[in-house]
């Protein structure tokens, strides 16, 4: 069942458009405000296909805003992912949320799917798309230039990620693993807040205080990626590298 609330909308900042979202089993065409659905009631449009000659294999990765997984195609999508889930702000994440057709400047139809939407706490909407600027051709940025255009019209952003840098994304990865909290990790964290309050403490101080258990330095990482303690991610960790408390 498709329904359609509102007039397709345009204008001279906007070329004419629609909104498609799938809720509850039900396509929705609207453009404006006060008919968008709630984000977290919604599915995502499409689902990812692969075969033999696909570059990308689609995977689900889970994601601890939502306790669930979020169907990514690419490793730039899970970076993306990665850096939303760690954002305190981020209260809801979804793939694949809308389509939005609009009319190119050759006055023909077109469709775009960005790769990600994100829920923020004070009530931000931000659609995504994850591209390398190697691919960002002509054809992308004609429809890059409409999401921003429209989603403004709703009070969305719009971004597009290209890509984290080395160290930041294989840290992001790293920390990743440890963003389960466990029972030692309230113990740990009282512990790590004594020995790093101040200007901090290197990590081969805190190995090095971990007495052999391992508590202590899984507890490291998981406030690391809570944000309650701080570090350079944006280079390579190492025992040298700073870490320090903040809470």
């Amino acid at each position: 069942m498709v329904q359609s609330m509102g007039d397709p909308g345009g204008g001279p900042d906007a070329p004419w458009h629609q909104w498609e979202f799938s809720h509850a089993g039900e396509t929705i065409l609207c453009n404006a405000p006060e008919h968008l659905p709630d984000p977290i009631t919604l599915s995502p449009v499409r689902r990812f296909r692969s075969s033999p000659k696909s570059r990308h294999v689609p995977v689900d990765a889970f994601s601890s805003t939502l306790g669930a997984p979020v169907r990514v195609e690419s490793g730039l999508e899970h970076g993306l992912l990665l850096h939303l889930d760690r954002d305190p702000a981020v209260t809801w994440l979804l793939a694949q949320p809308t389509c939005l057709h609009f009319i190119g400047p050759d006055c023909k139809r077109r469709r775009h799917v960005p790769d990600l939407l994100s829920l923020h706490r004070d009530g931000k909407v931000c659609l995504w798309d994850a591209r390398p600027s190697r691919r960002q051709d002509e054809r992308f940025l004609v429809a890059a230039r409409a999401t921003e255009a429209c989603a403004r019209l709703v009070g969305w952003e719009y971004r597009v990620h290209a890509g984290h840098g080395l160290a930041y994304g294989a840290n992001l990865r790293w920390l990743a693993g440890f963003r389960t909290p466990m029972p030692w990790h309230t113990e740990a964290g009282q512990r790590l807040e004594r020995l790093l309050a101040g200007s901090g403490q290197a990590v081969a101080e805190v190995f090095s205080a971990d007495g052999g258990g391992g508590e202590l330095i899984s507890g490291l990482w998981h406030h690391v990626w809570a944000g309650r303690i701080t570090a350079d991610l944006d280079s390579p960790l190492t025992g040298a590298t700073v870490v320090r408390w903040v809470g």
